[in-house]
Order: C-alpha cells, then sequence, then structure tokens
C-alpha cells in the first residue's frame, strides 16, 4: 500500500496494480480503495493510544528508559477493571465502556475489560452474581500475577454490584455507576413471556434472546438471577467496604429504578471520603461524558 501510495499521483493506481499483478503481487484497485477509506480498527485505536503512553513515559525519564522499565512504570501507574450491566457485554450498552476505557487511557492508566460468565465471547453459562463475583476475583488476580498490582474498578449496574461484593484485595477504589444495593421492585411479567415465566417455575432456567452485537444467541437466567437482582440489601453490599467509592447515578438509561434511593439510604455504611453524584445532562452523550469526567479525576487521584 505504501508504494501504491508513493508512486499513484505519477502513474495512477489502476496501472500500478496492473504491473504488481503481473510480477506476481496481486491486489486489485477496489483492494487498495478499501483499504484507504475503511475506519481503523479498534486494535489499530488501541495501539495508537498505547504508543502515545509509551512516548509519555519515555519523555517523562528524560529518554533513557527501555522497553522493561517502560512497562513496569505502566503497571506501577495502575490498571481500570472495567465491568458490564446485567445482560449486556466487555463494550456496554451501545458501547458506553468502550467511551469510558478510551478516557482513563487518554489519562495514563491502563484498563481492561472482559464479559462476565454467560455474555459475550465467554462460556456458556448461567448468569447468577455469584458467578460474577468470582469472574471479577479471578480477573484481579491475573492481572496481580502479570505485576499490575494497582487496581481500580469501574462498573455499570449489576457489574457494580459484583464489585461490591467481590472485593478484590488489590483494588484501591472503585467508580460505581447506577450499582444495584437494595431490594428492586420489578414486575418479572414485563421482562419474561407467559412460557418463560412457566419454564422458571418448572425447571428454574430460562432463556432470553441477546441482543448484544456479539455471537451470542442466548443468555441463560435461572431462579437465582432473579432473586440476585431484587433481593439485594445495603448491609450486604455497602458495609465495611475497604476502599472510598464514587457511586453516580442517572448516567445509565436502564439503571434499576430503586437504585438511587437504595445508595441514598446506605451511604453512611461507606468508608469516610466516598461520594454519591447525581449526573445531570442534556442527553446520553452528556451523561457519559461527565460519567468519564467524573470517574477519571477520582481514579487517577488514588491510584497513582
Amino acid at each position: 500500500m505504501e508504494y501504491i501510495d508513493q508512486y499513484r499521483h505519477e502513474f495512477g493506481v489502476e496501472p500500478i496494480c496492473r504491473t504488481l499483478t503481473a510480477a506476481g503481487t496481486q491486489i486489485a484497485p477496489s483492494t487498495y480503495y478499501a483499504f484507504k477509506t475503511r475506519p481503523p480498527s479498534k486494535r489499530a485505536l488501541r495501539d495508537e493510544e498505547l504508543l502515545a503512553e509509551i512516548h509519555r513515559v519515555h519523555a517523562a525519564n528524560f529518554g533513557v528508559y527501555g522497553a522493561k522499565k517502560v512497562h513496569a512504570q505502566l503497571r506501577r501507574e495502575g490498571v481500570v477493571i472495567l465491568c458490564h450491566d446485567f445482560l449486556t457485554d466487555r463494550h456496554g450498552l451501545s458501547d458506553r465502556l468502550d467511551t469510558v476505557a478510551a478516557a482513563y487511557r487518554a489519562a495514563g492508566l491502563a484498563t481492561l475489560q472482559f464479559d462476565f460468565s454467560g455474555l459475550g465471547d465467554s462460556d456458556d453459562d448461567v448468569i447468577t452474581l455469584g458467578g460474577e463475583v468470582e469472574d471479577l476475583q479471578a480477573v484481579s488476580g491475573w492481572l496481580e500475577e502479570h505485576g499490575w498490582r494497582r487496581q481500580a474498578i469501574h462498573a455499570n449496574g449489576f457489574g457494580a454490584t459484583a464489585a461490591l461484593l467481590a472485593r478484590p484485595e488489590r483494588v484501591v477504589t472503585a467508580v460505581l455507576v447506577g450499582a444495584v444495593v437494595g431490594p428492586q421492585s420489578i414486575l418479572w411479567e414485563n421482562v419474561f413471556s407467559p412460557d418463560q415465566l412457566d419454564e422458571l417455575d418448572r425447571h428454574g432456567l430460562t432463556r432470553l434472546v441477546d441482543d448484544n452485537p456479539n455471537g451470542r444467541e442466548w443468555n441463560v437466567l435461572s431462579k437465582q438471577t432473579l432473586a440476585d437482582v431484587s433481593l439485594q440489601k445495603v448491609e450486604t453490599t455497602m458495609k465495611d467496604l475497604p476502599w472510598q467509592v464514587l457511586m453516580l447515578h442517572g448516567a445509565l438509561t436502564d439503571e434499576f429504578p430503586d437504585t438511587a434511593s437504595a445508595a441514598a439510604e446506605g451511604f453512611a455504611l461507606l468508608r469516610d471520603g466516598s461520594r454519591l453524584v447525581q449526573v445531570h445532562a442534556d442527553d446520553v452523550d452528556g451523561a457519559q461524558a461527565e460519567v468519564a469526567r467524573l470517574g477519571t479525576a477520582w481514579v487517577t487521584q488514588r491510584l497513582r
């Protein structure tokens, strides 16, 4: 592609492609134009962000750090684990976690996004809060084994509930958006069809169509899943938490209805220095921008 870029104005794209094909390197003009107009992949964008961070650390250390020292410095600055909401995947609803993750990386922090069991590209499993707690503890432990010993969590909805219960040892703070911390008044007949409710009653399990943009067709839920969502207690989710947290409400379009009031009820149980903030914005994009701004300010102050 670089060769064509270099000589296209002198010879033209089509003649160059014909010459290359005759010489044994097959490339069609349409392939070249598709390559030039295709938007960069998420991997390419992530590589650009990482390269900027490498340059930043290298310059901050007078240009003398080699690859190993740059990597070690990035690990010392910490990593943010992003936990997705109920029945979404690691990208979040409408890729909102991708947007927040990019904001953390722009602030100089590493990020890790993952799919809870039974969701996204993970293994097939029944979705339960206990399973998500184990998943998060395993992710935190894996990061520690690889040298990331200073960790923070940014979590949405049900993922925030898992973070409150998992309490990984290496985590020093968390940003919890729309956390489910208390009992919820949910009419499940508005969520499930009569046949699905009958399946739950007779077999203890049912399936919902997965409408996230990934390869998964179904999400499997159980009676325990419904209890996990409906029957949390602030004394369990919020008491004796070992770190300060920033709790944000009003930013998720799919936030459960009673989350803000339950968080306000249990706020006194949190560690001193924690904050509870109601996000106000004109639209969804504005709300997500405010979440990213508040989250990065909170985490960078406590993680570095």
